[in-house]
């Protein structure tokens, strides 16, 4: 079993390796890691039943079932085997994603790969290679963000473990993070990370609320409904700020010193627009670490990343009346157009969402 997985990535390892040497490292680690967590993988249904594992273990297990069911039934999401093996990581994340941008531009650094296409980071299973890689972009000066990242999606060349890094979340932040997850095995554009994550948020979004509809915890609901309030409050006000900051790399002629003190300057109110807003969320506390650990370009262009078109795609699955398997349909309609015809149909749609 190991052994057909391992001449997988192995030989992708191979054709990787030979766009040059200094990716060598890089592709080797990602092959190890990803070899390493199928080599850890342990089946649900045994853990389960060993009466070794912990209370805890099994209860979350357990949810996972039932959130992995519904995925299937009711969300029309490919499930298959995915999340029917757990790893114990005994680490705080399973990758860090390495994201880097100009200091005087928004538009973050993207990696090739075959098959998957570009992407603005570059996943490290070790913090320290993510560093490492980091120390490259310190002569240029590049704005520099390290994020490290509790689950990813192998886009279906594996069946996804569930991991230590996310099992024991609150049930609803577990449902949220597998819908998301298990999204972009069913629709994924190669080269194009906003429309991926713009798509896998909406379906994250909506499919939570009709998670806890279904499941009885209608108390949760309304927590969930103010989350996703404060989650948008959040996204207009840094996406504000993103215009902003376009805008002054946009000016010609203009000194570096002045640059960077006007950026300087935007940043200081964006982080005080967050500072008296969140006295008014459901968590006051929430994003603080995005405010509190090195604000940059990077960081900011990262929430583009994710949430640019959610509103489009939730447009989108209002006019397929909330049917999910006819809301994934036309989503993969819209990743197979060409890049430009893409855009403008999703322009089209988030101008709808924001007219209503």
């Amino acid at each position: 079993m190991f052994s057909k997985y391992l001449v997988i990535i192995l030989a992708g390892f191979f054709v990787l390796a030979c766009s040059g040497c200094s990716s060598i490292y890089y592709y080797s680690q990602a092959a190890g890691g990803q070899l390493s967590l199928l080599q850890q993988r342990s089946a649900v249904n045994t853990l389960i039943d060993d009466p070794s594992t912990s209370a805890e273990l099994r209860a979350a297990l357990l949810r996972v079932e039932a959130i992995r069911t519904f995925a299937g039934e009711a969300l029309a999401l490919p499930v298959g085997d995915t999340y029917s093996s757990y790893v114990d990581l005994e680490r705080e994340a399973v990758v860090w994603n390495l994201l880097v941008a100009p200091v005087d531009s928004l538009e973050l650094k993207a990696w090739c790969y075959p098959t998957v296409g570009c992407q603005t980071y570059r996943g490290y299973f070790s913090r320290k290679g993510a560093e490492a890689a980091a120390q490259r972009f310190a002569p240029e000066q590049w704005d520099v963000w390290i994020a490290g990242i509790p689950a990813y999606s192998s886009l279906g060349w594996f069946e996804d473990p569930l991991l230590s890094t996310f099992i024991f979340w609150p049930e609803d932040q577990l449902a949220a993070l597998l819908f998301h997850e298990l999204s972009h095995k069913l629709v994924y554009v190669a080269g194009d990370t906003v429309f991926n994550e713009s798509y896998a948020t909406a379906v994250e979004l909506e499919g939570l609320l009709r998670y806890l509809n279904a499941s009885g915890q209608t108390t949760l609901i309304a927590d969930a409904l103010a989350r996703q309030d404060m989650a948008q409050e959040f996204t207009e006000m840094v996406m504000s700020s993103a215009d902003a900051l376009q805008q002054l790399y946009r000016e010609p002629d203009l000194p570096h010193s002045a640059l960077v003190a006007q950026k300087e300057r935007l940043i200081a109110e964006l982080r005080a627009r967050y500072d008296k807003q969140r006295h008014d969320w459901l968590k006051p506390n929430a994003y603080r670490a995005f405010f509190d650990d090195g604000l940059n370009n990077a960081r900011i262009a990262s929430v583009g990343t994710y949430n640019r078109w959610v509103p489009a795609f939730r447009r989108l699955l209002a006019e397929k009346h909330g049917d999910f398997a006819a809301f994934h349909r036309t989503v993969g309609e819209l990743a197979r157009m060409e890049g430009a015809q893409r855009t403008q149909r999703l322009e089209q749609l988030q101008s709808a969402a924001f007219s209503r």
